[in-house]
C-alpha cells in the first residue's frame, strides 16, 4: 500500500523527480489535475502574457511522464503554439507551483511535476493561480479605469485642475491585430483542408496562405535556414508546402515559429507522398495508353474512304462521335484524341458506319427481315429484346450495321 503523505513535507517532496521515478504516471497526473479543478483554473490565466498556451503546455508535459525532458521546440509543435508563447507559459506554470525546471547548459531541461494527488499541493497551486490572476488585474496595462493626467501647476484660481481624470487606452492595437491575423490563418487553414491543392503556384502564395509570409527564406537557394527539400523541389515546392501544412490541424494561437518547425520536420514525408503520387500518375497514364492502343487495334482501315476530303467541322464531329461510340474512360479517350493517326482511323470508321446505315435504310422490308434473321442466328441472345424485326428500333438498326461492318472484308 502506498504510504500517505502529510503536508509537512519539504518543497522538494512536492514534486516528482524524473527521469527514473515511478511515483506518478501520465494518466494519474492528468486525472488528478482535472479532478482537483487545477487544470480548469489555468484558464483564468488566459489574459496574462502567455496564458493562452498554459493549458496546452501543461498537458504536453503531463503526457510525457514519467520522463519529462522535451526541448522547447518539441513542446511548441505538440501544443500548437510558438516557442515564445511556450517559454512564457512555462514561466507561469513555475510561478503557480505546478512544475519546476532543472536547467543545465548544453542539455535539455528536466521538468519536475507537482503531484496533485495530495490536497496540500492542490491548495498551494490553486493559491498560486489566484495570485497570478489577481496580480494581472491590478497591474494590467489596459484598463477601463480613468487615468490621471499630469498637468502644469498655475496660480490662476480658474486654471485647470491638475488631477483631473481622463479615460486611458482600452485596446492594445498591436496585440489585437496579431490575434486577428492568427485567427484568420486558422480559419483559412480549416477552409483549405477540403479544397484541392493548386499545383505549381508561386512559393510566396503558398507561404502566405499558411501564415509563413515572414519565412520566405525557407525557399531561397543559398540561405542558411532554407529547407533543402523545398529548394531541390523547384516548382513543386509550393505543392510540398501545401501537403505538409494540411497534414495537421492548426490552432489560432500557432505562431510562425511553430509552423516553420512543423514544416521543417515533416516536409520529408511530403516528398515521399509526392513521389508516390507521381508514380501512381505514371502508372495510370501507362495503363490508359495501353488500353487506348488495344481499343484502336480493333478498328479496321476501310479502303476507298478518304477522310481528308471532308470539311474540318465534319471531321471533328465524326471524331467525337466515334470516341463516344468506343465507350472508354476519359483518360483513355484523351490518349486516343492526342493520336492523329488514331483519329484518322476513327473518322474512316464513322464514314463506313454512315454508308452501311444508309444502305440498311434503303433495304426493302423483306430484305430487312432476312438480315434480322441472320443477326438472330449469329446472336441468339439479341432476339429476346426484339419481338418483331421492326425498323423503328434504332438499337436494332445499330446491331445490323455492326453486323455488316464486321462481315465486310478488310
Amino acid at each position: 500500500m502506498r504510504p500517505k503523505h502529510d503536508q509537512s513535507h519539504s518543497e522538494l517532496d512536492a514534486v516528482v523527480s524524473f527521469p527514473g521515478a515511478d511515483k506518478l504516471t501520465a494518466e494519474q497526473a492528468l486525472r488528478a489535475s482535472i479532478d482537483s479543478h487545477v487544470f480548469a483554473s489555468l484558464h483564468e490565466l488566459a489574459s496574462l502574457h502567455g496564458g493562452r498556451a498554459v493549458q496546452a503546455v501543461y498537458a504536453v508535459l503531463l503526457r510525457r511522464l514519467p520522463n519529462v525532458h522535451p526541448d522547447r521546440k518539441r513542446i511548441a509543435i505538440d501544443s500548437g503554439h510558438s516557442e515564445s508563447s511556450v517559454k512564457r507559459a512555462i514561466g507561469l506554470l513555475e510561478k503557480c507551483g505546478l512544475i519546476k525546471v532543472n536547467r543545465q547548459r548544453g542539455k535539455h531541461s528536466v521538468y519536475l511535476i507537482t503531484d496533485l494527488r495530495h490536497a496540500g499541493h492542490v491548495t498551494e497551486c490553486l493559491s498560486g493561480i489566484k495570485r497570478l490572476r489577481n496580480g494581472q488585474a491590478n497591474n494590467s496595462r489596459s484598463t477601463s479605469d480613468p487615468t490621471p493626467k499630469s498637468g502644469r501647476a498655475t496660480s490662476d484660481p480658474d486654471g485647470q485642475v491638475t488631477g483631473e481624470l481622463q479615460a486611458g487606452p482600452l485596446v492594445n492595437q498591436k496585440g489585437t491585430t496579431k490575434i486577428q491575423m492568427k485567427q484568420q490563418y486558422a480559419d483559412a487553414a480549416r477552409s483549405m483542408k477540403n479544397t484541392p491543392i493548386t499545383k505549381h503556384c508561386s512559393h510566396s502564395v503558398a507561404l502566405s496562405r499558411w501564415g509563413l509570409s515572414g519565412a520566405s527564406y525557407l525557399v531561397k537557394p543559398g540561405h542558411p535556414k532554407a529547407i533543402p527539400e523545398l529548394i531541390s523541389a523547384g516548382r513543386s515546392a509550393s505543392e510540398l508546402i501545401e501537403i505538409t501544412m494540411r497534414s495537421t490541424e492548426w490552432s489560432p494561437g500557432a505562431g510562425t515559429g511553430a509552423r516553420v518547425a512543423y514544416l521543417r520536420e515533416h516536409v520529408h514525408k511530403s516528398v515521399q507522398e509526392l513521389e508516390h503520387r507521381h508514380t501512381q500518375r505514371q502508372s495510370r497514364q501507362e495503363a490508359a495508353e495501353n488500353r487506348a492502343l488495344k481499343s484502336i487495334s480493333h478498328l479496321k482501315a476501310h479502303k476507298g474512304i478518304q477522310p481528308n476530303e471532308r470539311k474540318e467541322i465534319d471531321r471533328q464531329a465524326l471524331t467525337e462521335r466515334a470516341l463516344r461510340r468506343l465507350n472508354e474512360p476519359p483518360e483513355v479517350i484523351d490518349c486516343i484524341r492526342r493520336n492523329p493517326s488514331a483519329c484518322e482511323l476513327l473518322v474512316s470508321n464513322e464514314q463506313r458506319w454512315d454508308e452501311v446505315a444508309q444502305r440498311i435504310e434503303s433495304l426493302s422490308n423483306e430484305d430487312y427481315s432476312v438480315l434480322c434473321e441472320r443477326l438472330f442466328e449469329q446472336k441468339p441472345g439479341v432476339q429476346r429484346f426484339y419481338e418483331h424485326a421492326t425498323r423503328d428500333s434504332p438499337l436494332l438498326r445499330a446491331q445490323l450495321t455492326q453486323l455488316l461492318i464486321d462481315e465486310a472484308p478488310d
